[in-house]
């Protein structure tokens, strides 16, 4: 993980939504490391306000579901004509081989030439599209 964080640069420039730093912490809720106590672990972008039962609801899917996410409005962006997420709201099971495979990724530089990743500026949500 130090390594990765020592050399997030490589990404500075294809996150301009939000500092790169912040965006590489969203990958931090795959980390049994930090989060292996829990069964899910839910993301909430600081603009976010859960409305009526959506904390329940996203704690009450099925635990063969280790990711979920809203999708990014239609009028937005697609991924390769697949609906493109949103990751301003995640739940996630902690698992530790998809973070070490996330974190070797991101220090390989994996998808950081994407024309989908440099189209979109947004490198959190973007890329975590094209990883799944």
């Amino acid at each position: 993980l130090k390594s990765f964080v020592d050399g997030f640069d490589k990404f500075t420039s294809l996150q301009q939504t939000y500092q790169a730093i912040l965006a590489f912490l969203k990958v931090l809720v795959f980390d049994e490391g930090l989060f292996g106590d829990f069964s899910r672990t839910l993301y909430f972008d600081s603009d976010t306000l859960p409305l009526g039962n959506g904390i329940s609801e996203l704690l009450s899917l099925p635990k063969s579901i280790a990711f979920a996410c809203s999708r990014m409005p239609v009028y937005t962006y697609d991924c390769d004509e697949a609906p493109a997420f949103n990751t301003g709201i995640m739940v996630s099971n902690p698992n530790s081989t998809l973070f070490k495979i996330m974190l070797r990724r991101l220090h390989d530089g994996w998808a950081f030439n994407d024309s989908f990743v440099k189209a979109t500026l947004n490198f959190d949500q973007s890329w975590l599209d094209l990883l799944w």
